[in-house]
């Protein structure tokens, strides 16, 4: 599936005019089918707040396509890494806001996960959820500390990707996410992308039709 995927996003891409802009969805980075996702969205919906949890290709989509006037959007990205905080600043225009990694303590799990706090809170529309780093056995459940951002989740509309949702970690986030939401009585569909990785997408109010992508 991820060579269909592939297909998709080039063919949408040369819709816009990427302007040599390239990418490289290869090894940690960015798979095709989430940049199809996202991409997708940005021209379905008329997003007014994105944030993203991880720097990376994402990040360089979502200047792109804001440069193009698709996604009229404010796009914040929150990173931890410094250096890397820096280099991708440098390739996009938006907002690159540096962070740390504390302990937090989420489904009864001790764990390191991001500090929210440099961030002011806006009612987000599409939650991007790559980072941090959660690929090993010790920060396997590092990014359910993002369950924190649903109270700025605007419930008329929006859009929740959690990317590498074949993992452990990130299965138990999509959960906690879902029964936030369910406590918070907030409506909404889940779907996914399925290829290299997997995708869960959380969708609700003018943006439900994202969780059928």
């Amino acid at each position: 599936m991820e060579t269909v995927y592939q297909h998709i996003f080039e063919r949408d891409l040369s819709s816009i005019s990427a302007d040599g802009v390239r990418f490289y969805p290869v090894g940690s980075a960015a798979n095709y089918g989430l940049l199809y996702v996202l991409l997708r969205a940005a021209l379905d919906y008329p997003i007014k707040e994105v944030l993203e949890l991880g720097a990376g290709q994402t990040s360089i989509l979502f200047d792109l396509l804001v440069r193009k006037g698709v996604l009229k959007s404010r796009v914040r990205t929150l990173e931890h890494d410094q250096g890397w905080a820096y280099r991708v600043s440098q390739l996009v225009s938006h907002d690159v806001v540096r962070t740390h990694l504390v302990p937090k303590q989420v489904q009864g799990m001790q764990t390191t996960g991001y500090d929210f706090s440099p961030l002011t809170k806006s009612s987000v529309e599409l939650l991007v959820i790559d980072g941090p780093p959660a690929a090993t056995v010790e920060n396997r459940f590092s990014r359910l500390a993002a369950v924190e951002l649903i109270d700025w989740i605007n419930p008329s509309g929006f859009i929740i990707v959690v990317d590498d949702a074949e993992r452990e970690g990130e299965t138990l986030l999509a959960s906690a996410i879902q029964a936030s939401l369910a406590a918070r009585k907030i409506p909404f569909q889940v779907g996914g992308v399925v290829s290299n990785k997997t995708q869960i997408i959380i969708a609700g109010g003018d943006y439900l039709g994202a969780a059928f992508y």
